[in-house]
């Protein structure tokens, strides 16, 4: 399951690619670490739910690189209702543009709060993350920066946010930090 920001980030990829009209590399490059390390780092369960799928990928052009990892956790798949987390690890590599452009946030600090929903800065786990709460729909979505070359992705549906916020500092980022 590849979630929206992956899919964007290989959508930018792929033009960057064409642009420069240059072939990808058939192997990983630019240092990245193999997604299969940043699926064994995907815990079998979150938040008492356990583990549904995996699934792991590396892209590579010339200007870019990636390897992604990611889980699905559902509980009781069948009802409506139904509690729902997705992970995302990415490893853009060291000194990534593509990384650096889509954490910009990380210079700054907000809070907002309205009746649909709020979103901030914060800290999970003592990294820097957005964390954006939509209210009706209970499901919050944190982005997380780790060790300046990994940006994780954590979407919980149907939970609280004091649910989702716990679910997030659960997560082995410390772990995935020591990656190299």
């Amino acid at each position: 399951m590849m979630t929206r920001w992956t899919v964007a980030a290989a959508v930018l990829m792929c033009a960057v690619a064409m642009a420069g009209g240059d072939k990808a590399a058939s192997q990983p490059s630019g240092g990245l670490v193999d997604f299969r390390k940043l699926k064994e780092l995907l815990p079998a369960e979150l938040g008492g739910i356990t583990r549904t799928e995996t699934g792991g990928e590396s892209l590579v052009t010339a200007q870019l690189s990636m390897s992604t990892a990611n889980a699905s956790y559902v509980k009781d798949a069948d009802k409506d209702d139904a509690p729902r987390i997705s992970v995302t690890f990415v490893d853009y590599g060291p000194d990534s543009k593509m990384l650096a452009a889509q954490t910009a946030w990380t210079s700054m600090s907000f809070d907002r709060d309205s009746d649909d929903e709020q979103s901030r800065t914060c800290k999970v786990a003592g990294f820097a993350a957005v964390e954006t709460f939509q209210k009706k729909d209970k499901s919050l979505n944190l982005l997380i920066l780790v060790g300046g070359r990994f940006l994780v992705t954590l979407e919980v549906e149907k939970l609280s946010l004091d649910d989702g916020r716990r679910i997030g500092e659960s997560l082995p980022l410390a772990k995935l930090a020591e990656l190299k």
